[in-house]
């Protein structure tokens, strides 16, 4: 039976003396949240090939249904504003790793959404590390707000001549 043995150097000190070597203990990686992840697939696909939010939603195994065209409906309101923010607070300079298509999403959550976000993925602690900075964005930010359509209350009268 032969056994290997680590064939790398040991470690020396600044006077000489060899250090024991820990053994590196790899972190798992925290998946990002699926609905993190489907909604940003489908806003690129939206943004970029112009494909149509719904169909793709339905189509869209792992995105609930309801949730999924809320969270779109929100993001792609917001999304002139959504910008504005990523690009004053700089977040995709000082993050170059980070998805620019995750950000908006996560941005959209955490600003115009539900205030906060679900799961410790990278990306998430990212983005949550900027909250302050996005939320200072908002309030000096230049670009009008979004107007949503409520239909509640809105009657419409039909004629039958």
């Amino acid at each position: 039976m032969v056994v290997e043995q680590d064939s790398s150097p040991p470690a020396v000190d600044g006077e000489g003396q060899q250090q024991e070597q820990q053994p590196q203990q790899r972190r798992h990686k925290i998946p990002v949240p699926t609905n993190y992840r489907s909604a940003s697939k489908i806003l690129r696909l939206v943004v970029e090939e112009r494909r149509n939010v719904k169909s793709l939603v339905l189509e869209d195994k792992h995105l609930r249904k309801g949730k999924g065209l809320a969270m779109m409906d929100l993001i792609l309101v917001n999304l002139t504003q959504i910008k504005d923010l990523v690009r004053r607070t700089e977040l995709l300079e000082k993050e170059p790793r980070l998805n620019p298509w995750l950000a908006t999403v996560l941005v959209a959550e955490l600003i115009f959404g539900r205030k906060e976000l679900t799961g410790d993925s990278l990306p998430v602690q990212c983005v949550r590390r900027y909250r302050e900075a996005l939320q200072e964005a908002l309030t000096t930010s230049e670009v009008a707000p979004a107007k949503q359509l409520d239909f509640k209350g809105t009657r419409v009268a039909f004629r039958l001549s």
